[in-house]
């Protein structure tokens, strides 16, 4: 399989495991997400519109995590397949 077929695997993987989690284990994801998701949420931050910002916006709130989950299971995607492409390149030597 090339590799970008393995990242796309790596990354749907980890994207449906995130959001199950999610989804089994609310209250301690929510306070897990609030400080390993800090970085994301200041960049939506500074790309949202501030109209969108009121207190209370659930829907743009919920966007900003799912977006975050994608994007963070999409860098560990692509780092795991980095590792084993590594990996194979060293052992076949």
């Amino acid at each position: 399989m090339p590799w970008i077929g393995r990242w796309l695997l790596w990354t749907g993987s980890l994207s449906v495991l995130f959001l199950l989690v999610a989804l089994l284990f609310e209250r301690a994801f929510v306070d897990l997400i609030e400080v390993v998701m800090q970085p994301w949420f200041a960049f939506c931050r500074s790309v949202s519109p501030e109209e969108w910002q009121t207190l209370g916006n659930i829907p743009l709130g919920l966007s900003w995590m799912i977006s975050g989950v994608l994007f963070y299971a999409s860098l560990l995607g692509a780092t795991a397949v980095g590792l084993v492409v590594v990996w194979n390149k060293i052992t076949s030597k």
